[in-house]
């Protein structure tokens, strides 16, 4: 890896003080989404004739603050068009929740095409929403999802230690669950999660083989499941879990099931990947669970619809019939391209706001 950003980089890091993160203005317009960034003025850098301006990472943000498509900063923010058909039928999905009934529902298309937006728009206030993203560079993690599930389910905030983790999963669980069943999942649910065990607790874990300590660790997450989903309808939503570790793949087969009592959906979202072990899920679920599951595609944008996602990104007088092409040829039908074509225009100052808004 080399080349002016990573020099850049290297820059920052030499005057960034102790535990802080020091990004530029390029790397800024592309995570603002996702994380919390503070203005710290410009810095002069070797190898730069000009002032460089900085910013400094100063957390993330959470999931209901993140809102995919184009960061309202940049005079931008995407409207949702073209997906009429696709909302109305993961609308119909969540709705039978409030009736009582599981559903398992496949969002499947392009990177690009607006899979997490269409899950986004469809949240509602009635109903636990929980998310938890499959990284690309966490594919070989084992169970990485699902930890993250389960810390959500229990309450577990992302920076406390362990002691306070382990506390909290004790008295969450025998808030929500039988006493015997509590005291049941502890041990198993708390080593899931990597947290201390003292003693006692580690004898029940420490001498099972690992076909047994899966068998009693998926039992416990399906009670802790069980009990949140009774309280109100959840929804588990699963994005890109074409970068799911097999592990998590097995865990997810073992709870689909609990779709079929309880008001409880797995909202999956993934690529058309065939070699991957999501396709063969999405084989297993419409043969065994297919009462309850909902498969939705998500294709390209119709070209007019790409046309009015353009126009309503940058409201404009006149567009120019030869950019508009341009722009709409190299999009291709995909939201996320169009709308990154359209950040490069912005960002190289090709595409700017003249008199009278054109």
């Amino acid at each position: 890896v080399m080349g002016d950003e990573v020099n850049l980089a290297a820059r920052l890091m030499s005057v960034a003080k102790d535990g802080c993160v020091l990004v530029n203005e390029n790397v800024r317009r592309q995570t603002e989404s996702v994380a919390e960034l503070q203005p710290e003025g410009e810095v002069r850098l070797k190898g730069k004739s000009q002032p460089v301006p900085i910013f400094a990472v100063t957390g993330l943000r959470t999931v209901t603050e993140q809102t995919p498509g184009l960061p309202s900063s940049q005079g931008l923010q995407a409207p949702l068009i073209g997906r009429d058909a696709e909302q109305l039928a993961l609308q119909e999905a969540i709705d039978q929740l409030s009736f009582g009934f599981g559903r398992i529902v496949s969002l499947i298309g392009e990177a690009g095409q607006g899979k997490s937006r269409l899950a986004y728009e469809a949240r509602q206030e009635d109903m636990r929403w929980l998310h938890v993203r499959c990284l690309s560079f966490t594919e070989t993690v084992t169970y990485r999802p699902f930890r993250e599930m389960v810390r959500q389910l229990v309450g577990i905030q992302p920076e406390v230690d362990e002691a306070l983790a382990f506390q909290t999963l004790s008295q969450m669980l025998y808030q929500n669950l039988p006493v015997d069943e509590a005291t049941d999942s502890l041990p198993y649910l708390a080593n899931f999660l990597k947290l201390p065990l003292d003693e006692t607790l580690a004898q029940k874990v420490r001498y099972l083989d690992s076909a047994a300590l899966q068998q009693h660790t998926f039992i416990a997450i399906r009670s802790l499941l069980m009990a949140q989903a009774r309280i109100r309808p959840l929804i588990i939503w699963l994005d890109n879990i074409h970068w799911m570790d097999n592990a998590s793949l097995d865990l997810l087969t073992f709870l689909l099931p609990l779709v079929e009592q309880l008001p409880l959906m797995f909202l999956l979202l993934f690529r058309p990947e065939r070699e991957k072990g999501c396709w063969q899920l999405r084989s297993t679920i419409a043969e065994a669970h297919s009462l309850h599951y909902t498969e939705i595609r998500v294709e390209g944008l119709s070209r007019e619809d790409a046309r009015t996602l353009l126009h309503s990104l940058v409201p404009i007088e006149g567009w120019p019939t030869s950019a508009e092409t341009l722009i709409l040829d190299r999009a291709d039908g995909n939201p996320l391209y169009l709308e990154e074509v359209l950040r490069s225009l912005m960002n190289d100052k090709l595409l700017t706001e003249g008199e009278n808004g054109r």
